[in-house]
């Protein structure tokens, strides 16, 4: 045991250097994260102005951050719904979908934002350049800005032509398609299924072209991708099926640069708080869709409360990233948590964690170098072995929790 402590003991470091390059990927793993959010970067994000333009879904978002701040006080927020943006502010985070002119109008505050707003039309793109420029001219720029998708992505008939590799017709209705209001799929080669020239490439374009206009001009705005609903008002399964390859499509763009920054709506529902995830399943393709729970009475940007408040709570965790937290909960590095000392060790091709003192509940996390959490589990005795057979070869970040602090260690799975 000593020599295995020797070669793979995780002394207990302060990896921030690492941690600050992993990717911002606000998914179902970082929900509970919120609470590790250390106070100088909560005081960070209540500087913050947070654009998430929509129409009716995004108002899940604005409506989240409310109940979250009515739970707990410490993340106060004020939602603005029409007339001017508040001013710049340090008392709370302020949120709204407001936009300085849209797609018909050039001029004036916009609150209801659809996808011929942000991205099927080169007028439209540039709308959204003048309208981050002008909140940057008037000294009230946008923190952090993204596009909070609708049923977009799948709402109406079938194309015509199916998927030659995935074998599905392709969804959703397009605002300002060449041919009209049309199904899309993911890219150019999709065209013949669908007759549209726009697909998902021209919302990642788009998105793109946001993000080099900003550092180009100076504009101290943040620009993250985001995936959209989950939720089903009587869409087929076929539909979908094809609704995930988009958000996969999405994810797997934004992954491919360590840079972008990702808000994944879609997973965040998919999950209840206790990590059980929902599915459905098309052709023998099984994939997930909104729980129950987060589902709930589909009163509040078509759904429930509890939908609502994972959605604000992994808000706080990318915004408070985006401030420059590295994501580490506050107090890891010290070794001791409360009477409790927390030993972390290769044994074999598992990974020991172990308790020497007085015994409390701990919360064990695993998580990978770019900092996504891959596995979570309770300590109910004094050892707890994790097996690391579903783990890829890498650095790991074993993050050791209770409710008088934390312990980060680092393994390497071989």
């Amino acid at each position: 045991m000593l020599k295995l402590r020797k070669l793979f003991l995780l002394v207990c470091i302060a990896p921030i250097s690492i941690v600050l390059q992993g990717q911002i990927i606000a998914d179902h793993n970082v929900v509970d994260e919120y609470e590790n959010i250390p106070n100088q970067y909560i005081e960070k994000v209540k500087e913050m102005w947070f654009v998430l333009g929509g129409e009716s879904h995004s108002r899940a978002y604005r409506r989240g951050l409310e109940s979250l701040e009515a739970l707990d006080a410490t993340f106060q927020v004020n939602a603005t719904e029409a007339g001017n943006p508040e001013a710049y502010t340090d008392m709370h985070l302020r949120v709204s979908s407001a936009m300085w002119g849209d797609y018909d109008t050039p001029t004036g505050w916009e609150y209801w934002i659809g996808e011929e707003d942000w991205w099927t039309s080169q007028d439209a793109i540039d709308q959204v350049k003048t309208g981050l420029s002008y909140c940057s001219a008037i000294s009230n720029p946008i923190s952090v800005i993204g596009f909070g998708w609708c049923w977009d992505a799948s709402w109406g008939a079938a194309s015509s032509g199916t998927d030659p590799v995935t074998g599905n017709h392709w969804y959703g209705e397009l605002v300002n398609s060449p041919g009209g209001v049309q199904q899309w799929g993911l890219s150019a080669d999709d065209f013949d299924a669908t007759g549209n020239s726009l697909c998902m490439d021209s919302y990642l374009t788009a998105t793109q072209e946001y993000i080099s206009y900003c550092e180009s001009n100076y504009i101290p705005t943040q620009v993250i991708f985001t995936t959209g609903p989950v939720d089903n008002p009587g869409f087929s399964n076929e539909a979908m099926y094809q609704q995930h390859l988009k958000w996969e499509y999405i994810r797997e763009y934004v992954r491919s640069d360590a840079n972008r920054i990702l808000f994944d709506y879609a997973d965040i529902l998919c999950y209840d708080d206790d990590g059980s995830m929902t599915t459905s399943s098309w052709n023998g393709n099984e994939f997930p869709v909104i729980t129950p729970t987060n589902l709930g009475d589909e009163t509040i940007g078509h759904i429930g409360e509890a939908g609502t408040i994972r959605i604000a709570k992994a808000v706080w965790w990318m915004l408070a990233r985006i401030a420059g937290w590295d994501g580490i909960p506050t107090g890891q590095g010290k070794g001791l948590i409360g009477e409790d000392k927390t030993i972390v060790y290769r044994a074999g091709d598992k990974i020991c964690v172990e308790i020497e003192g007085t015994m409390s509940l701990q919360k064990i996390k695993v998580l990978n170098i770019n900092g996504k959490q891959e596995f979570q589990t309770f300590l109910k005795s004094n050892k707890c072995y994790i097996n690391t057979d579903g783990l890829a070869a890498g650095m790991y970040f074993i993050v050791v929790e209770n409710s008088s602090g934390s312990k980060v260690s680092k393994v390497v799975v071989n």
